[in-house]
């Protein structure tokens, strides 16, 4: 598929937005289990957070929701909290961000339209990454 031709060879991150924060929040998906995300980073400075993965919890019977938390970590201490709320094939539909450094959380949860997405991904070629 043409869509596919695109990111050969880029690692594939969902990518979100939000309406508190100029950066998009950036999730890989090469590794389809919500449970082991080990690779996030924030555009644009594309530096890796850190992650341990704390629980899950789900939401309805059966399931169509599951709520991943993860601490965030820098040398060794938690400095942060991540919720993921992913629906039952896996995609991430919004994530939450809490630290005590913080007066509110700030949530991720707009899906980028093609303009922007298309912009971010030339801007992320060089890196070898792609928002999908």
């Amino acid at each position: 598929s043409v869509q596919a031709a695109n990111y050969s060879g880029k690692m594939p991150y969902q990518c979100l937005a939000s309406t508190q924060t100029n950066t998009i929040l950036m999730i890989s998906v090469a590794n389809s289990e919500p449970d082991q995300i080990q690779d996030m980073m924030y555009f644009p400075h594309l530096k890796q957070i850190d992650l341990s993965y704390d629980s899950a919890m789900g939401v309805g019977n059966p399931p169509s929701l599951i709520h991943y938390n993860y601490f965030e970590m820098l040398r060794e201490k938690q400095t942060g909290e991540y919720t993921f709320a992913v629906n039952k094939d896996n995609k991430i539909l919004s994530a939450v961000y809490t630290s005590p450094q913080l007066s509110m959380p700030i949530s991720f949860g707009i899906q980028l339209n093609l303009a922007r997405k298309e912009a971010l991904n030339r801007k992320l070629a060089r890196q070898l990454r792609a928002c999908i």
